[in-house]
């Protein structure tokens, strides 16, 4: 049954894939007025994506992160050692079924 929780869960993946389009980086590379732009993830938290965070003159801060608030996934970024990029991978706890991101779009792995 589809309820609040699916939904907030397809949203979270739409917003991926539109940032994923513009690509995926390493958050130690983002600028001031950039944070919406991208999918930043922390190379120095364990690959997790940036949810929110904060950039100016005086922060470069992590604010938050996509799994912060559920303990049902991870979402971490992985190097694509093929393509010399990045992907983001949603780990279903609960399933053996992932959910990969990557150039705007998003499908089952």
């Amino acid at each position: 049954m589809i309820n609040v929780e699916t939904i907030k869960f397809i949203e979270m993946i739409k917003e991926l894939a539109k940032k994923s389009a513009n690509g995926i980086k390493d958050f130690s590379e983002a600028i001031q007025g950039s944070e919406e732009s991208y999918a930043y993830f922390d190379r120095n938290n364990d690959y997790r994506v940036v949810l929110d965070s904060c950039v100016d003159e005086y922060h470069h801060d992590a604010v938050s992160y996509y799994d912060d608030f559920s303990f049902e996934y991870t979402v971490r970024a992985v190097e694509d050692e093929g393509n010399c990029g990045y992907y983001i991978l949603i780990h279903l706890l609960t399933s053996e079924t992932d959910i990969i991101i990557e150039n705007g779009n998003w499908y089952f792995g």
